[in-house]
């Protein structure tokens, strides 16, 4: 995926305005969430990007915004005690098994105005790069379990692999 597309994605969200913001990019791969996020995030704040793989962050670097890259898996464990305002997953919460308790373990840390963006297959067949997929339907399922009262859609786009990926905003 392109940087431009990853953008087209996520642009939509309503982020708050407020410069010096904290996110987390979980399951960051090769950084272009983690870079189309700090494209419409206000100076001055700071992405901590996460994978179990090593990432070299060097390349993402923008005046606009930090990047501080955690070698560390996500599912397994603790994420650093940071208060945030907000959390991205691009195609990574279906590795998560049971991704309603995830996803109430991880509300505790974002502030009562922060949201999550998801950008996920819209497919509910499991294959070995998707163990445990997410439509929107069953996204819109698991978050309201999960406690949470709103989920927008913000985009969709064709997948190279077939079929579609979709955008939703939680809050």
């Amino acid at each position: 995926m392109t940087l431009k597309e990853a953008i087209t994605l996520i642009e939509s969200a309503n982020i708050q305005d407020h410069n010096g913001q904290k996110w987390m990019d979980l399951g960051c791969g090769s950084g272009v969430f983690s870079r189309a996020l700090g494209n419409i995030l206000p100076p001055n704040s700071t992405i901590y990007a996460i994978d179990k793989t090593y990432q070299e962050v060097e390349e993402w670097i923008n005046t606009k915004f930090e990047i501080q890259f955690l070698q560390l898996d996500f599912i397994h464990h603790d994420l650093p005690a940071v208060q945030l305002d907000g959390i991205i997953m691009a195609n990574s919460l279906h590795y998560v098994k049971d991704p309603g308790t995830f996803l109430k373990s991880i509300k505790k840390r974002l502030e009562s105005t922060s949201s999550i963006i998801i950008i996920e297959y819209n497919t509910d067949k499991p294959n070995p790069w998707i163990p445990y997929p997410l439509n929107y339907l069953r996204l819109s399922d698991v978050i309201f379990a999960a406690g949470f009262s709103k989920i927008r859609l913000l985009n969709k786009t064709k997948s190279i692999y077939g079929g579609e990926i979709y955008s939703a905003q939680i809050i």
